[in-house]
């Protein structure tokens, strides 16, 4: 099969609710079933343990770019303050302790 073929199969499953890899239905809002899933994180898993120095670079690259384009350094979303670094999810998820207490002290004083 070519290249093309192969792409737009994948997006005829992905449509359709099935797995991009072999065809099973999907795996919850994943596009791949469990075992497709599974063969896929340890693939990634095994790149990012040979090739540290590529993921190294790619992840200094990308907060550079995200960072200049003024998109939050972690996710790429927008920011949530001009001044900051983060959008809103990422800020949250972040300093949840924090940011949970003064959002319950606002919540429960009112």
């Amino acid at each position: 099969m070519s290249a093309v073929t192969d792409k737009l199969r994948r997006i005829r499953y992905k449509q359709s609710g099935l797995c991009i890899d072999c065809g099973k239905p999907s795996f919850g809002r994943f596009v791949r079933c469990v075992a497709c899933l599974y063969k896929y994180n340890l693939r990634q898993y095994r790149y990012s343990k040979n090739h540290p120095d590529r993921i190294a670079l790619k992840t200094k690259n990308d907060r550079v770019k995200r960072i200049e384009e003024g998109r939050c350094v972690r996710c790429g979303r927008p920011l949530w303050d001009v001044e900051g670094r983060y959008c809103i999810a990422c800020l949250t998820m972040n300093h949840q302790p924090k940011f949970k207490g003064i959002f319950y002290e606002t919540i429960t004083t009112s």
